[in-house]
């Protein structure tokens, strides 16, 4: 079973960004879309969800159905948070002039790199950023059908998923205790 935590802020909220990265993946062969309204964001583990339920939110449990398709990133538990480190610690050398700009002037906050895109600014620089920031990571997808148990295709992943395609969202029903 997959959980959402919902209601919550989601800070950093970067609604452009993801689907900048949905593109980045796109690029390198995966058809999972980030971008909002286009997909699900689950997880394996209950306690990262509870860890996005706001005031008003609820954990809701989050069923793949046939002809859905789940993209993840190996060892990453939220691409978005993990970008935001990788723009302070781990930029590469090898960028064009322009990009290695935009690294400087972005300083490592994520909410200016969505601030660029909505100002229809810098989309080719970010796009580099995006594909150099991807390239270090092993990225998985597979399409649920009738006999998919997705927990199994996981294979112990516990960060964020992303669900494209059908799914089935329902409040979560906490088991009874036991005897």
């Amino acid at each position: 079973m997959l959980y959402r935590g919902t209601g919550g802020d989601f800070a950093p909220n970067v609604p452009l960004l993801d689907a900048a990265l949905g593109k980045g993946l796109m690029r390198l062969g995966f058809r999972g879309n980030r971008a909002p309204g286009k997909g699900v964001f689950a997880t394996a583990s209950m306690e990262m969800a509870q860890g996005y339920v706001g005031v008003k939110g609820e954990l809701v449990m989050v069923d793949p159905l046939p002809g859905a398709r789940v993209t993840w990133v190996a060892g990453v538990n939220d691409l978005v948070i993990r970008m935001g480190t990788w723009l302070r610690w781990d930029r590469p050398d090898d960028l064009s002039k322009g990009a290695a700009s935009l690294l400087f002037d972005v300083s490592g906050d994520v909410c200016v790199l969505d601030t660029y895109l909505s100002m229809g600014r810098q989309r080719k620089a970010i796009a580099e950023i995006v594909d150099a920031f991807l390239a270090g990571f092993e990225v998985r997808e597979f399409v649920v059908d009738g006999e998919t148990d997705v927990l199994e295709m996981l294979g112990g992943h516990v960060g964020e998923v992303w669900i494209t395609g059908p799914c089935l969202i329902e409040s979560f029903q906490s088991p009874l205790p036991g005897p």
